[in-house]
């Protein structure tokens, strides 16, 4: 059963836990369907629907970076039509780090288990429960950046004031994705300071190159 659970923290489907979602009126959400003839105790029900929550998380964040279409309400499908320029992808990329770190911990926990088969459910909670408030930060940031149409540099200054409330758990999540879309800011800067160029190919960055029609001759400049 151990190795099933684990699987379903990546999200994947077995015996216990299906596809089938049902509705969850206290977290207002689909979540997967637990198999009523498992034979779980009432304590391991609440364990593996905390996995088979994460895992659905970690699968609709998934199917987010890789654009690929959702598998539950917790992502509008609206979420996964956002064009990616630049700043995006870094937002993307930096979220899907963060699913391959998780990715690993699950693995090495399955190694974990191959050795000592005797670990319990509740071991596999205690070492991934860490993620949950994670996961729920990311799909509420995947969401608001859509809702509120965010593009470009203002990504910055959108997880800036998200990072600035929240707990510490959230606060540090969004800060990881700040650093990895700060890249692209940072590079920008370096090129246009060090060299005059704009490597900005979807016109996200807040200096833009423009024609000023001067003495009747068209001259090339970089505006504000």
């Amino acid at each position: 059963m151990q190795h099933e659970i684990l699987a379903a923290c990546l999200g994947f489907e077995g015996n216990i836990i299906n596809e089938s979602f049902q509705y969850d009126n206290q977290s207002q959400k689909n979540c997967p369907s637990i198999a009523e003839d498992s034979f779980l105790t009432h304590a391991e029900f609440e364990l593996v629907s905390r996995a088979s929550e994460l895992g659905n998380l970690f699968r609709n964040l998934y199917y987010f970076v890789h654009s690929r279409k959702p598998g539950s309400i917790d992502i509008s499908e609206e979420t996964f039509c956002v064009n990616d320029g630049l700043y995006m992808k870094a937002f993307k990329n930096s979220i899907d780090l963060i699913l391959t770190n998780y990715s690993c911990k699950v693995a090495n926990l399955e190694q974990e288990l191959i050795i000592d088969p005797t670990l319990t459910v509740n071991y596999i909670h205690h070492r991934l429960r860490g993620h949950l408030p994670q996961f729920c930060t990311l799909i509420s940031l995947c969401e608001a950046l859509v809702f509120e149409k965010v593009q470009g540099c203002q990504i910055l200054n959108f997880l800036h004031q998200k990072s600035s409330y929240g707990t510490p758990d959230s606060r540090d999540i969004t800060k990881i994705v700040l650093n990895g879309c700060h890249k692209i800011f940072f590079k920008q800067i370096y090129n246009w300071c060090l060299y005059g160029e704009l490597s900005d190919p979807n016109k996200e960055f807040f200096i833009q190159k423009c024609e000023i029609k001067k003495n009747d001759d068209w001259e090339s400049c970089s505006s504000e």
